[in-house]
C-alpha cells in the first residue's frame, strides 16, 4: 500500500507540475519565476501573504520576503505557476490552498484505468 501512495503522490506532482517539496509552507525557501505581482506589505506576515494568494484565483503559489531583504519592508510575491522551492534564508513560500487541496484529492482518489495502463508500461511493480 505504501508504494501505491508514493505512486499517487508522484502522479499528483506530475499533473500539477509542482515538483518536489510540496509542503504548504517552506520557511527558508523561495520560489522564482511566474511572478505576476509583488506586493509591498507595511506590516505584512507570512499568513497575510498566503491569504492574499488564496483570495486571487490566478495565484498558484506565493513567496514572502521578510523586511530588509528586497526592500525595507516585507514583500509578497504571487506566482501564476509553481516552481521548485530553493533554499533562501529570510523567505517563506507555499502553495495556494486550492492547489494544495487538488493535490490532496489526487493522492486520495483511486487510479483511473488510463493511469494504471501508463504505470504498467513504465513502473516495474505494476508490470505483469
Amino acid at each position: 500500500m505504501g508504494s501505491m501512495r508514493q505512486t499517487l503522490i508522484l502522479i499528483a506532482i506530475l499533473i500539477t507540475g509542482a515538483g518536489p517539496a510540496l509542503a504548504q509552507s517552506g520557511e527558508g525557501h523561495a520560489r522564482h519565476g511566474a511572478v505576476y505581482e509583488r506586493i509591498d506589505m507595511d506590516a505584512g506576515t507570512v499568513e497575510a501573504c498566503s491569504a492574499l494568494c488564496d483570495r486571487d484565483g490566478r495565484c498558484q503559489a506565493w513567496s514572502y520576503a521578510r523586511a530588509g531583504l528586497m526592500e525595507p519592508y516585507p514583500q509578497c510575491a504571487l506566482l501564476s505557476a509553481v516552481s521548485t522551492p530553493i533554499a533562501q534564508p529570510g523567505y517563506t513560500t507555499g502553495l495556494s490552498t486550492r492547489l494544495s487541496e487538488r493535490i490532496s484529492a489526487a493522492v486520495e482518489r483511486p487510479l483511473s484505468e488510463s493511469e494504471l495502463i501508463a504505470l504498467r508500461a513504465t513502473y516495474a511493480p505494476y508490470q505483469r
